[in-house]
């Protein structure tokens, strides 16, 4: 391994393919963060297999070294929501942080970076209802609606007023590939979805564990540290 994990091309189209308990996975890599760094991850820590860890480590290396980032630090994988694409790699991170000690560090502030970014170290918010300048505009039927019995239409949907009902918590999609962002009604820059929050919350649930780690608080009845 190098003075980072060992790399990837960029572009990469090569079919992996995982063989767990005589079960055959084929993955396609590209740019997007897909299915085959999430499982090569858990195969790595799971089975401790160098073949799953040396396709971590290329993937990890062109994330450090190769990949997009935003003149603010966003790792920028995809337009489409790239803050949901850049949590997920977050929590990717701070699970091979767990296999590859040596750059636990290098790791995990890279998570930390990631997280910040999107909850105001970019001079703003991305999280509903949180911190500076939230997003007020979520591209989200129920939250545009008003408050019963008033009806809700498309007027709604227009509107440039605030969202009656607050999505507390929700991170939306993100900014472009040059940290611009528009807090308005549409799925490019306020789509929001499970699976956009879903990254960010595991990723601050790692990065608190990591911190109870490195002070030893007691996790889960055991102590560790």
């Amino acid at each position: 391994m190098r003075n980072t994990p060992a790399g990837m091309s960029k572009g990469s189209v090569q079919c992996r393919v995982f063989q767990k308990k005589g079960v055959e996975v084929k993955l396609r890599d590209n740019l997007r963060l897909k299915l085959a760094e999430r499982i090569a991850v858990l195969l790595a820590k799971f089975t401790g297999k160098n073949e799953y860890k040396s396709q971590l480590n290329q993937f990890l290396n062109w994330l450090m070294e190769s990949a997009y980032r935003t003149p603010k630090g966003l790792i920028y994988l995809d337009e489409n929501a790239p803050n949901r694409h850049a949590a997920n790699a977050a929590v990717i991170a701070l699970q091979a942080a767990s296999i590859f000690t040596d750059y636990r560090t290098m790791l995990t502030k890279f998570a930390q970076q990631q997280v910040h970014y999107m909850l105001g170290d970019s001079g703003r918010s991305y999280v509903i209802g949180f911190g500076v300048n939230p997003p007020q505009r979520a591209y989200h039927r129920g939250s545009s609606c008003p408050d019963v019995p008033k009806s809700c239409s498309w007027e709604q949907m227009k509107s440039t007023r605030a969202n009656p009902q607050v999505l507390f918590g929700a991170l939306v999609a993100g900014p472009d590939r040059l940290d611009n962002y528009e807090d308005r009604r549409d799925r490019r820059f306020n789509d929001v979805a499970v699976d956009h929050t879903a990254g960010l919350l595991t990723a601050v649930a790692g990065l608190k564990q990591d911190s109870q780690k490195a002070r030893g608080f007691r996790i889960l009845g055991s102590w560790r540290g």
